[in-house]
């Protein structure tokens, strides 16, 4: 097992084909910040144009994202899996999410990676959850996954 990864801006590919009822497929480049939230909003003060305080052209707002916005990010996860799963892992919570850009929210789906405490070899992830937004009517469903 690997311990949880560094925050990091990591690049890939979204692609989808469908094959009726007409045939259609793309395929195009992306990146997505990976953060640990434990680093928030202190991370991203260092990072120009980029905030999680105050207003910026990407910009992290807790409201955006999983759960009660009256709670930390983090614990609202942590919260989650513990009721799917009946256990509660107390390491790192790391999010892969697209923040909002110049005042747009767009994050069909957010990514969060829940690791145990820790040991001297280093614990994996114990849970993640994908969090499925309908992002024009505001609906969210959240989907917990034990590493099991």
């Amino acid at each position: 097992m690997s311990p949880a990864p560094g925050s990091g801006i990591y690049e890939g590919w979204v692609s989808h084909r469908r094959a009726s009822p007409v045939e259609h497929s793309f395929r195009y480049r992306i990146f997505m910040p990976l953060l640990d939230l434990a680093d928030l909003p202190e991370l991203l003060d260092r990072v120009p144009l980029w905030s999680a305080r105050r207003r910026a052209p990407a910009r992290i707002r807790r409201c955006d994202y999983l759960g009660n916005p009256g709670v930390p990010l983090a614990d609202a996860a942590r919260d989650l899996v513990a009721e799917h799963t009946g256990t509660r892992p107390a390491g790192p919570v790391l999010m892969l999410a697209n923040p909002r850009y110049w005042g747009v929210g767009m994050n069909p789906v957010a990514f969060y990676y829940l690791y145990g405490s820790g040991s001297e070899d280093g614990d994996g992830a114990e849970a993640m959850i994908a969090d499925v937004t309908n992002t024009p009517w505001g609906e969210s469903r959240p989907y917990v996954l034990a590493a099991d």
